[in-house]
Order: structure tokens, then sequence, then C-alpha cells
């Protein structure tokens, strides 16, 4: 009997190399024993098929802090690193009952419905940036267009005054590269993380600012004040959201541009209204997520997933990026086709904790796209000079260049 290797998400971190990893190892199996994502985990298993994916996800025992005593002692050992310290406590890391209490009141402020009530305000600040993008020779679209677009609206949303977007976005970059995927341990420095400065931030505008009574925040406030939430709830979950909002969102806008730069026709097409710019942009998420790894989850007793048996204790880590590229489910998956509508895509995640700002992010990226696409050329893009970030979980670009006036190629 043939023996797999282990599955290693160290191994390429860039280009279509990881989307061959992820297809050679799904052509052999919907599972594969690997390197352990964090230290401390041991061998874990990669979920990779789309049902797989989908399974895993959904399975009541897969659980972000399983009460078993071998699991806790790595539990003990992430709380001795401040950037983890900071947000264990978030909706993300938290398991039922107390997940509910977290989740719902920013799910029923991040409907579609709503999203869409905000179309009008993304058009203009998509558009004023735009035009000041253009009165320039060049300009870098992640930190010129993608970072302040993004970290603007999340800070309407939001509701409370925080000031500079671009040193917010510096720390959210920071714990980013901090909660990566990662063979060996973080060795701290003396200066300050960046989970702990954007603490202290929102404690700061929570001390000093009044927030917008439409916002997130006063909707916190009012769970805090009514004693259903702790200061620690409503410290560490706002700090979630900035970086949960920034990160992913900055990355998937960044990454669809690049897609389409590459598909000139599929940038024209766009352009030109033949698509829905939502269904647009559930492919183009769908082709290039920008989580690659859901959250490691660990099996709180023994069960089977896809006919792999799987003991107590393991760490668990479904890959979003395999699962839609699965031709199980998404004939020509490496193809990107604006006309798909990909209702089965893994890119927001599946179950508990399918992302609740899946609807921002969607009608953000699809309001820039508009307004990109209707005033730029796909040649536009300088493809030789873009920067891919050197991360694993999370897929995007540390530079993007654009220059308005370039000629067609």
């Amino acid at each position: 009997m043939n023996v797999l290797p282990l599955f290693d998400p160290f191994l390429v971190i860039r280009s279509e190399q990881r989307y061959l990893q992820y297809r050679w190892f799904r052509e052999r199996t919907p599972a594969a024993w690997g390197r352990s994502p964090h230290p401390g985990f041991g061998v874990s298993l990669y979920l990779l098929s789309h049902r797989a994916v989908t399974r895993g996800l959904a399975h009541p025992a897969l659980l972000q802090a399983p009460q078993t005593a071998e699991y806790q002692v790595v539990r003990d050992a992430l709380k001795q690193d401040p950037e983890f310290a900071t947000i264990l406590g978030a909706v993300l890391f938290t398991d039922p009952p107390g997940h509910a209490g977290l989740r719902r009141p920013m799910t029923r402020a991040m409907t579609l419905g709503i999203m869409q009530q905000r179309r009008a305000a993304l058009q203009a600040r998509a558009q004023s940036l735009l035009d000041a993008c253009c009165q320039r020779t060049g300009f870098e679209f992640v930190s010129d267009f993608a970072s302040p677009y993004i970290v603007g609206a999340l800070g309407d949303l939001v509701g409370l005054p925080l000031g500079d977007p671009y040193a917010i976005k510096e720390q959210t970059a920071r714990l980013a590269q901090a909660l990566d995927l990662r063979s060996e341990p973080s060795h701290r420095t003396g200066h300050s993380t960046a989970a702990v400065t954007l603490a202290r931030l929102v404690e700061q505008a929570l001390a000093t600012a009044k927030p917008d009574p439409n916002g997130l925040c006063a909707r916190f406030l009012d769970l805090h004040e009514a004693g259903i939430w702790s200061q620690e709830d409503l410290v560490t979950n706002l700090v979630f959201l900035l970086f949960a909002g920034q990160e992913t969102a900055v990355d998937g806008l960044g990454n669809a541009i690049v897609s389409m730069a590459r598909q000139p026709e599929a940038w024209r097409s766009l352009a030109a209204g033949h698509f829905d710019s939502v269904d647009a942009t559930d492919e183009l998420l769908r082709h290039e997520p920008p989580l690659q790894y859901a959250a490691t989850r660990i099996a709180a007793e023994p069960l089977t997933i896809e006919g792999i048996a799987i003991p107590a204790n393991t760490a668990v880590v479904p890959v979003l990026a395999s699962a839609n590229r699965d031709p199980e489910v998404f004939p020509m998956p490496d193809t990107l086709r604006l006309d798909r509508k990909p209702v089965n895509s893994r890119t927001f995640g599946h179950g508990l904790h399918v992302c609740a700002g899946k609807h921002v992010a969607r009608i953000e990226i699809a309001v820039a796209l508009e307004t990109l696409v209707a005033r730029l050329a796909p040649e536009t893009v300088d493809l030789d000079g873009i920067v891919e970030r050197d991360l694993i979980t999370f897929r995007g670009h540390r530079r993007i260049p654009v220059t308005p006036g370039a000629a067609p190629r």
C-alpha cells in the first residue's frame, strides 16, 4: 500500500504552487495527515476535498477550545503569547454555548439587506479615493486605494472613531503575521504586540470618543451596560472585527483586481455590465480566497470524517482554498468564470463559525470593483511589479502597482 507523504503547509506559500499542492493531495485523498499548523499541536489532519471541508466545519465535536486535559496544556501555552491571549475570547475562537451570545449581535447588524443600504456611501468613498489616485502618474493599489477604502468603510460600520486608518492597518497586518501558521515558536521582543496595541487603541477610543448610535460599537456597549457582555468581550471582539474585517477584505479586493488583470476579457465584461458585481465577487473570491486555511479545530472526542479515524485532541485544519478548487463541485475549478455563481464556495467557511461579516466583504468588494473597472483598463495593472504577501494563511499582495494612463497590452 502506498503511503502518502505528510501534507506540508510550509512547503509552498506563493503563487500557483499552493494550488498545485492542494490538487495533488486532493486527487489522492479527501484529507491528509500533515505537519502541525502551530507548535505544540503534533501531527494534524488537513481537510482537502469540498465534502471533507464542509463536514469538518460543521462537525459538532470539532471545537476551538475543548475542555480536555490534553488540550488545556496547549491552550495554556497559547495564552503565554500576547497575540493569541488578546483574541482567544473573540467570537471565532469561542465554542457553544457562549458563541451565540457573541455572534448574534454581529450578524444582525451585518445582513445583506443592511449592507445593500450602505452602497451609496461605499460608492462615494471608492470614487473619492480613485479620483485622488488617478491624479497621479501611478499609484500603489493596496496602500493607496484598497486599505483606506476598507478601513474607512469598516470604521463607518463599527461607528467608533479610531484615528489614523493607515496606523490601524499597519497593526492588523502585524497581527496577521503573528497569527499565521508557524512551524516554530515565535520569538517575542520587548516591543508591544499588535493585538495589545489594538486593544489599547480601542480602550482609549471607548473612553474618549462618542460612538455612532447606529454603529456596531453602540450595540456592543448596550450589551456591556446590560451586563450581558464583559469589558473583555467588548474590547476583544472590537479588536477582532478591526483585524478580520480589514485583512481578508483588503486581500480579497487585491486578489480580484490581479485575477481580472490577468484575464482582461473578464475585466471588460464586468465593466460592460454583463455580470452582476456581487456574483462576480463571489467567483473571484472562490478562485483566489484571501483566507486559505480556516482556524484550526480540535477533536473533542474520537470521530471519523471521510472514513479517516481522528483521535481525540487531534488538530484538524479545513483548507478552504482546496475546497474551492474541488472539481467535484466546481467544473474546471482553476478557470475564472464570472457567470459561475458559486453558491457552495467555502471562502467564508461554513457551519457555526461561518464568517459573520461575509456580506460586508462581498458588498464592499463588489462596489469597489464596479468603480474600478468603470474607470481603469486591465492594462493599468503592472502584473510584473506585484509583490505577494509572504504568508500562508492569508493569500494577498503587499504591492500592486497601477498606472492609470498605461497603454493597452
